[in-house]
């Protein structure tokens, strides 16, 4: 399946231009965006004295995420193995560029004081991809789709962290800035196509998050209010007991589901908490629902097998790391006790999606 992704690609080749460096950021707002980070308060935390910083050399840019769709089955649960094999290694080029970009934003935030010459080079690194359409092709698989907006959001976490240095020079920054303008607009208009459904309902929760991570990266207030609103409608469709209409289809991953589509949520809430909006209170406080549900749910697949009309849930055989990386903002938040033992026997904790490694940037030390 291809999806349209309109005119962008122009609009990313004029804003590199030098003279389209000169014009104002669209959609900026007076009060700058910001990341879901404190960079001081979390630079106090987990800081290191300042040594020396070498950039490496930036890999060759890559246009399309070319992932393999690995389901076989319409409901997209039955997973094939030697399929999924495949799909990592056709993704695992631009998952090493994303780890690299984070890599170099948590130097940044690790080194005290902070060394602005460290931001400088995760710009480079962003500048490099953007300049030869980095991330911009449109995936002809649902994975390889999927995956691209997972590295968009973890991409453009890392810019944030990095953008909340002062002394970076101005046509750098807008430079950034105008290619997650791009990359975010590119989501936005893929899942306005009238097949977007077919994505995925889990799917849409991370579309939803990285189109608001790439607007406040590139202070787009159309971005964001566009996620926002898809965001508040999103949790409008989580019940009372916590489940999400729409994943039913899901069937023997409604389990897996509900986890990745509230990682997803958890991320955005932070970003939205840090500029001032409560996700995590809207909707009656629809995101908690959902949280209680996955926390018992790891405890106890039985809510989820009645969900599915009896169908036994597919679950890793043990916890992977993106299973978990949503606890430690969640934890460190509202302190729930549960999440205490999963994160003890987990951490070190690191997942691209939401940021990289989620223990050093959210994680509450020490545990109880």
């Amino acid at each position: 399946m291809t999806l349209r992704r309109g005119a962008w690609l122009r609009a990313l080749s004029a804003g590199l231009l030098a003279g389209a460096l000169a014009l104002p950021v669209r959609g900026a707002d007076p009060a700058p965006f910001v990341g879901p980070l404190d960079m001081a308060a979390r630079r106090q935390l987990v800081a290191k004295p300042a040594g020396l910083y070498a950039c490496a050399a930036v890999p060759e840019p890559i246009r399309t995420v070319t992932g393999v769709d690995f389901f076989t089955d319409a409901s997209q649960s039955i997973v094939d193995p030697d399929a999924q094999t495949r799909h990592r290694a056709a993704v695992k080029p631009v998952e090493d560029y994303v780890r690299g970009v984070q890599a170099i934003a948590l130097s940044y935030l690790k080194f005290s004081p902070a060394d602005p010459s460290i931001a400088d080079c995760a710009l480079d690194w962003m500048i490099a991809w953007a300049k030869d359409e980095g991330l911009s092709g449109d995936p002809v698989t649902l994975a390889g789709d999927r995956q691209q907006e997972n590295m968009i959001a973890g991409l453009a976490h890392a810019a944030l962290m990095v953008l909340s240095e002062k002394r970076l020079a101005a046509t750098k920054v807008q430079a950034v800035q105008t290619w997650f303008q791009t990359l975010g607009g590119s989501i936005r208009d893929r899942w306005q196509e009238p097949d977007a459904n077919s994505l995925g309902e889990d799917a849409r929760a991370w579309a939803l998050t990285a189109t608001l991570l790439a607007g406040l990266a590139g202070q787009d207030r159309a971005l964001t209010d566009w996620a926002k609103a898809g965001l508040k409608q999103y949790l409008a469709r989580i019940d009372a007991q916590g489940f999400i209409r729409g994943l039913e289809p899901r069937e023997r991953r409604l389990r897996h589901t509900h986890m990745t589509a509230l990682s997803a949520l958890v991320l955005a809430a932070e970003a939205l908490k840090a500029n001032g909006v409560d996700l995590y209170a809207a909707e009656g406080a629809a995101l908690r629902r959902l949280a209680d549900l996955v926390i018992r749910g790891y405890q106890d697949p039985g809510p989820f097998v009645q969900k599915a009309r009896g169908i036994a849930q597919s679950w890793p055989p043990k916890f992977q790391p993106y299973m978990v990386a949503w606890m430690e903002p969640y934890y460190t938040r509202f302190k729930d006790a549960r999440l205490v033992p999963f994160l003890t026997a987990n951490r070190h904790i690191s997942w691209i999606p939401m940021g990289g490694d989620v223990t050093s940037l959210y994680g509450t030390k020490p545990l109880p």
